[in-house]
């Protein structure tokens, strides 16, 4: 995906208002339509745009077509334009700036909301569906991040994949699981029920999809729950999966790929 695409979306301020508000929650074409003062057709013109360039996803339920946020072009985008220096200042200063906006005012209490995590995201990798599979079942202790563990940094993440088995993570004679599979497609797809790491009284569904794409392999993310979640869950999930696959998973498969 070129960052003239990506650039060119966002240049136009109703499409950053569209943007704006699949931060919050996805939302159908219908629903869009009715929040901004232009036609179905306008609005749908804006959507193609955004999709063209990797910042919306599209899913289909019925005759209901639902709008998702995909953050990660965004992010590989900026990514490629700052230094590592860079990208550690400007977050000091935004965190600096939100402590700044927020001094004096009452803190709130944090409310948990009925509504479902939904996240949907898309990684390109330069590694064919085979061996993007095996790196999902069998080698996940390789790449997944030593902060993501549930039981301590030297625990192994296996999934095996078969209908009934689990994503475990072992640790000596310690054992969690993260979610059981139930659906599987061996290179195509792999789907795993369960908190998948979340605390308090939360259940979910995790898919992965894989696609060819030329060389490579397209891998489609949909991870939605219902429960405990708040704000702050939400945001962080988002984010580390977005490290996960976009980063730690990628950058494996390049490396074992060469």
């Amino acid at each position: 995906m070129s960052d003239e695409r990506i650039w060119r979306a966002l240049a136009d301020p109703s499409r950053r208002d569209i943007l704006d508000r699949l931060r919050s929650r996805p939302h159908t074409t219908g629903e869009l339509a009715d929040r901004f003062d232009m036609t179905r057709y306008g609005v749908m013109k804006h959507l193609s745009v955004l999709v063209d360039a990797g910042l919306v996803l599209v899913r289909r339920r019925g005759r209901q077509r639902w709008n998702y946020l995909n953050v990660v072009p965004l992010q590989e985008a900026l990514e490629r334009w700052a230094t590592p220096f860079q990208r550690s200042t400007a977050r000091s200063l935004m965190r600096l700036r939100d402590l700044s906006e927020s001094h004096g005012r009452e803190e709130s209490t944090m409310v948990t909301r009925p509504e479902i995590l939904q996240i949907e995201q898309e990684i390109r990798i330069a590694a064919p569906p085979g061996r993007v599979f095996k790196a999902l079942t069998e080698e996940v202790s390789e790449w997944w991040g030593r902060g993501y563990r549930l039981l301590d940094e030297d625990s192994t993440v296996k999934v095996i994949p078969h209908v009934g088995e689990h994503m475990l993570e072992t640790s000596g004679s310690r054992e969690a699981s993260w979610g059981m599979v139930t659906s599987v497609e061996p290179d195509r797809e792999l789907e795993l029920t369960g908190r998948m790491g979340m605390g308090g009284a939360v259940t979910g569904v995790i898919r992965y999809e894989l696609e060819p794409d030329g060389a490579g392999t397209l891998l489609k993310l949909s991870h939605h729950a219902t429960g405990e979640i708040d704000e702050d869950t939400e945001a962080n999930y988002t984010k580390g999966w977005q490290y996960l696959l976009g980063e730690c998973l990628r950058g494996y498969l390049d490396e074992s790929h060469n």
